[in-house]
């Protein structure tokens, strides 16, 4: 690919400077987009995101951190100073290595039975991610991954940090539009085929309405004394150990009445409510999906959890279809509190993430169909060792791209006193290497 002039003139390997009034640069284009690579603890991470303004890649990833930048993390710094001449995007490296997240599985029929009993499980992060390319929450990769420890249908999984986990609860949820009907007719009515893991004689004449739940979603760990104190309104609802009263009083349920209460309560950190069906891939008659997962998942950015039926369960050798049915009245049991990752920042934060772009993302980053851009922005300080040969290895194998790297401070090269001295403790990339897709530069007071 071609050089900018004052590269091309360079004739032998060594350490230059070039140095430029700020105000002579001329505007880059819009179009020629620089994938900005860091680190940031917000924001999406392991998939580049487009930015457009300093507003806009401060609400997703937040301002500069002077204690990242001790840590050798220019990210936020160099994304604004770059966004001054056009959008960008920003891709946010995070290895997740030792980080846990929490997740329940359980069969319908223990919404009303032993629901309240069920403790979240213990997952790795990536185990609820499609890592193929870049990252993206994926339910299918989530019950591939945890096929081996989850056995029941419906698994619900946290996907984000612990500052933003939520409590469920369960419910039977009976629709007036499907009361009476069986599986069997709503099939035939709707003129489609039955699928295979419910062509099963019995299950088919059950009503339809008995495989029906609501999930409701609160922010934060469910604590009943904060409904249960003197001057909570909520009081009478809940019993000493936190649970949902289910007396009949005057014709009503009052653990339902409850919930419709506590949906309204300012301080419950009520996120939402969720209907549908426990048949995967479901449609209603309009032919909108209506299965609970599809649903549920179709909020995820506000509740930050991920569901699905695993269709697979229902074919496999003796699973009895009878655990779908949700059976009891509309009684409801406890919270389960679903608790995201606590993440911890690396010590060294490049060599953590450097491995992503050679292995998870490399893929993704260096194809022409996942993500195209021009230049490769380097935010990381390393040590005088590292020459960053990842960044020029990804230029080079993207073909069209240069790469921009950040050389490790002088300070950090020792002082030179002798004028023969040709090493300064780091190895340049050779040409195999990349060494003709990129170029370093260095931080300038």
């Amino acid at each position: 690919m071609a050089l900018p002039n004052y590269l091309a003139q360079i004739k032998s390997s060594g350490i230059y400077r070039f140095v430029w009034d700020k105000s002579q640069v001329p505007p880059q284009q819009a179009e020629t987009l620089r994938l900005v690579v860091g680190y940031s603890e917000k924001g999406p991470f392991n998939t580049p995101v487009y930015v457009e303004s300093v507003q806009d890649f401060v609400s997703i990833f937040g301002n500069t951190s002077k204690r990242l930048e001790r840590k050798g993390v220019y990210f936020h710094r160099l994304a604004q100073q770059a966004l001054a001449s056009g959008p960008i995007l920003a891709l946010n490296l995070k290895p997740f290595n030792t980080e846990d997240v929490k997740y329940i599985n359980f069969d319908p029929s223990e919404i009303t039975k032993a629901f309240d009993n069920i403790e979240p499980s213990t997952a790795k992060v990536k185990e609820i991610f499609n890592t193929k390319r870049f990252w993206s929450i994926d339910a299918d990769s989530m019950v591939e991954n945890l096929e081996s420890r989850a056995s029941k249908y419906v698994t619900i999984a946290a996907t984000d940090s612990k500052k933003n986990s939520c409590s469920i609860l369960v419910k039977k949820y009976t629709p007036a539009s499907y009361r009476g009907i069986t599986v069997r007719s709503w099939y035939a009515s709707q003129n489609l085929e039955i699928p295979g893991w419910a062509n099963d004689e019995d299950f088919l004449d059950t009503q339809i309405d008995q495989y029906f739940a609501e999930v409701y979603v609160f922010r934060g760990e469910f604590t009943p004394e904060l409904y249960t104190g003197d001057n909570a309104p909520l009081k009478n609802y809940f019993k000493a150990d936190g649970t949902l009263e289910s007396t009949i009083t005057d014709g009503l349920n009052q653990s339902v009445d409850a919930l419709e209460a506590l949906a309204k309560d300012s301080n419950s950190n009520f996120v939402g409510s969720y209907q549908g069906i426990l048949f995967p891939n479901f449609q209603d008659a309009n032919g909108n999906y209506i299965s609970l997962d599809t649903k549920f998942n179709a909020d995820n950015a506000k509740h930050n959890l991920l569901m699905k039926l695993d269709e697979a369960v229902l074919e496999g050798e003796g699973y009895d279809l009878d655990n779908l049915v949700v059976e009891g009245t509309d009684d409801v049991r406890k919270f389960i509190y679903i608790p995201g990752y606590e993440y911890t920042t690396p010590d060294n934060i490049w060599n953590a993430c450097k491995s992503l772009l050679t292995d998870d993302l490399r893929e993704a980053l260096t194809n022409r169909v996942d993500v195209e851009y021009h230049y490769i922005v380097d935010t990381f300080d390393t040590a005088a060792t590292d020459c960053k040969k990842e960044l020029f290895a990804l230029a080079q194998a993207k073909d069209n791209a240069f790469a921009i790297v950040n050389f490790p401070k002088m300070s950090k090269m020792g002082s030179v006193t002798d004028s023969k001295v040709t090493s300064f403790g780091t190895n340049m990339p050779s040409e195999v290497e990349g060494a003709s897709f990129g170029a370093y530069y260095t931080q300038l007071t």
